[in-house]
């Protein structure tokens, strides 16, 4: 299993496919890890050289013993890809990953060839922050399956919790994780997350950029999809109707066929 040092930080990371062939770079979002991007790299049709890795505190990689913010991890990502010898990647960020993805095409936009930005934001607000903060309380007093059904009314819609044995297998499968995240990780992730800010900024990303929203996205709805794409001059907006804030897993298919879409134009 390959891992590197960056930023005084050891991170876990995996390329596949075919290095003649275009990279993408996953960033998964708060609490998630490169196992989050699964089904839509299986969905992909065009072939591609495919780099996931955990974020700083997540799954595999090593935990900080300080607080840090996105510039940080952004400045993680352009090590790891300067240490494996990539110049230049399409970048794929969801939700907190889709904070990073933004900070990278800001602040190296050398790095980036296309940007693909799913269920993500501008910036913290009073409603998010409660929304969080009050998450990561409960998350340190219960147990995982009765945070996972607080939290999970969240991420979906009223239609994505009607599909059969969807929530539960959830439930289970994130229960018998034996990489879930510990609370004091989830914490400085979550501060990171809230305190970034990027809609001063936005007229700094110059790359080609395909923003996904779930229109039912409480998390992140809709407002920041509007403020990015007015924000951001080369920019396109699609809408996923009655999909929530967990588009990864609930529309991985029609994500990948999105992907493969954008890269090709």
């Amino acid at each position: 299993m390959p891992y590197i040092s960056v930023n005084g930080l050891t991170l876990f990371y995996e390329i596949s496919g075919n290095d003649k062939y275009p990279s993408i770079l996953f960033i998964s979002g708060l609490g998630g890890d490169h196992r989050a991007w699964t089904k839509i790299i299986n969905y992909l049709e065009y072939p591609y050289s495919i780099i996931t890795f955990d974020n700083r505190d997540a799954c595999m990689s090593e935990r900080s013993n300080q607080p840090y913010t996105i510039k940080d991890m952004a400045d993680d990502v352009a090590e790891l890809l300067h240490s494996i010898g990539v110049n230049k990647s399409h970048i794929v960020g969801y939700s907190m990953g889709g904070a990073i993805a933004q900070e990278i095409a800001i602040s190296y936009p050398n790095l980036v060839d296309k940007l693909i930005l799913l269920s993500t934001y501008t910036s913290g607000d009073p409603r998010g922050d409660v929304i969080f903060g009050s998450l990561a309380s409960v998350r340190s007093k219960v147990s995982t399956e009765e945070f996972l059904r607080l939290s999970l009314p969240w991420s979906f819609s009223v239609d994505e919790f009607k599909i059969p044995g969807f929530i539960e297998n959830l439930i289970k499968d994130n229960s018998l994780d034996e990489h879930r995240q510990e609370y004091s990780a989830y914490e400085r992730q979550m501060k990171a997350t809230i305190s970034f800010e990027s809609s001063s900024r936005l007229g700094h990303i110059h790359a080609p950029t395909l923003m996904i929203f779930g229109d039912a996205d409480i998390l992140t709805p809709m407002r920041f999809a509007l403020e990015l794409v007015e924000g951001i001059k080369s920019s396109n907006l699609i809408i996923l109707e009655k999909s929530g804030h967990g588009i990864v897993l609930t529309r991985a298919r029609d994500i990948a066929c999105e992907i493969d879409k954008f890269l090709l134009t």
